[in-house]
């Protein structure tokens, strides 16, 4: 059988040569790096008389507005709470055709966890997802490519104006290989051995995929 997943294998442990980093803390570089405007905007005001409003950016083109509608994407702000209020949302980490994704804390577990908000029309899509994201944990933990396979923690649904919107939490990476070399290697090429190591963690995880008959597609 084969699986149509957009679920992404975990990258971790990255190595420039002096020293080795986890994607967590490339996430934080990244964050910190990235300097692209954005059209969203959030005002923050901790005293009206000492503070002047400040702009909200997280580095990332904007999806449509005209997508915010009946069957489509669920409006979330800064500060909104999820799954009566154990996920508190503090930054936008993309979007996609189907979906927005965001950086949200987790008050019970107390750790940051990323959190997937389906459209309307294609909550079928993250349902499956989540299917196949479970069959994937199911897999054999002996095999080192279980390591590097993201993790679903939680998966709820929400209301709200445009309808029914389903939910994954998920564990928190750090960006793409492609955001990687264009923000901290500053487009240049990663050094031989962060190939390599790169290179081995995906192949083990095709490997344990493979092993059972689940495949990784793009429509």
């Amino acid at each position: 059988m084969f699986y149509h997943t957009l679920a992404g294998a975990r990258l971790s442990h990255f190595s420039t040569g002096n020293s080795a980093f986890s994607t967590p803390s490339l996430e934080s570089q990244f964050l910190a790096t990235a300097k692209r405007p954005s059209t969203s905007h959030f005002h923050s005001h901790h005293s009206a008389r000492h503070m002047e409003p400040r702009l909200y950016t997280c580095g990332l083109p904007d999806e449509s507005i005209e997508e915010y509608k009946p069957g489509g994407y669920h409006l979330v702000r800064l500060g909104d709470a999820f799954r009566n209020g154990r996920y508190r949302i503090l930054h936008k980490l993309g979007w996609g055709s189907y979906s927005t994704t965001w950086l949200a804390r987790d008050d019970v577990e107390n750790r940051n966890v990323a959190l997937k908000v389906s459209s309307v029309d294609a909550s079928k899509k993250l349902l499956g997802e989540k299917e196949i994201l479970r069959a994937l944990a199911a897999l054999a933990k002996s095999h080192p490519g279980h390591s590097h396979i993201v993790s679903l923690l939680d998966s709820f649904t929400v209301n709200g104006p445009n309808g029914a919107h389903s939910c994954l939490v998920l564990e928190l990476l750090g960006p793409s290989v492609h955001e990687t070399n264009l923000h901290i290697f500053m487009n240049y090429a990663f050094p031989a051995p962060t190939v390599k190591r790169l290179a081995a963690q995906i192949l083990s995880v095709i490997d344990l995929m493979s092993r059972h008959d689940i495949g990784h597609g793009g429509e």
